[in-house]
């Protein structure tokens, strides 16, 4: 009886798919741990997702232990869309646009990427490009970028390095702009 109850349960466990864990991640609604969508794809043992395709893609969701780092190795339109990534593994970005690349950043909701020793927490590597505005409609967004230690910089190249060309569409809204000291005439 004994032998008949395991070779039951071998036979289960050997027939049932193993699926992967849920990476709390997800590319326009799919989440990494999929390992793959239209034009990305995710690998498990370098925790890297990499955006290749053409897009436009939205990242949603949270990974702070480090085992969702973003490259982007293509010219795409990419959302972040209330999305925290953090990594304190040395030498690891979260989120790294690779040199010859154009990548657009639309802001929607809060964001934040933090990056391990001696990478940037948006790391734009020379000769890339990165534009980063906010999502029409979204009064409130926001990006929060910081470097690991040992030299990591919030947005720009790695520690020592030369980075691209980054730049910040700031859309004043009367009601929140403040300034106080002196009028310079």
């Amino acid at each position: 009886m004994i032998k008949r109850v395991l070779a039951f349960l071998a036979a289960c466990l050997l027939s049932t798919p193993l699926v992967a864990a849920p990476a709390g991640v997800t590319v326009n609604g799919v989440d990494v741990s999929e390992g793959s969508g239209e034009g990305w794809t995710y690998a498990n043992t370098s925790k890297t997702l990499t955006l290749s395709g053409v897009g436009p893609f939205t990242l949603s969701g949270t990974n702070t232990s480090g085992s969702v780092l973003v490259s982007v190795r293509a010219d795409m339109v990419v959302t972040l869309s209330n999305l925290v990534l953090r990594t304190t593994i040395s030498n690891k970005c979260s989120f790294d646009v690779a040199s010859g690349n154009s990548l657009q950043i639309v802001l929607a909701g809060t964001n934040e990427l933090t990056s391990g020793p001696y990478c940037a927490g948006l790391q734009v590597a020379a000769g890339a490009s990165v534009w980063i505005n906010e999502a029409v409609g979204a009064s409130d967004a926001s990006l929060k970028v910081q470097g690991g230690s040992q030299g990591g910089a919030g947005l720009g190249g790695k520690r020592r390095a030369s980075c691209g060309s980054i730049f910040i569409e700031v859309i004043a809204k009367p009601s929140s702009v403040e300034h106080s000291g002196d009028s310079v005439a």
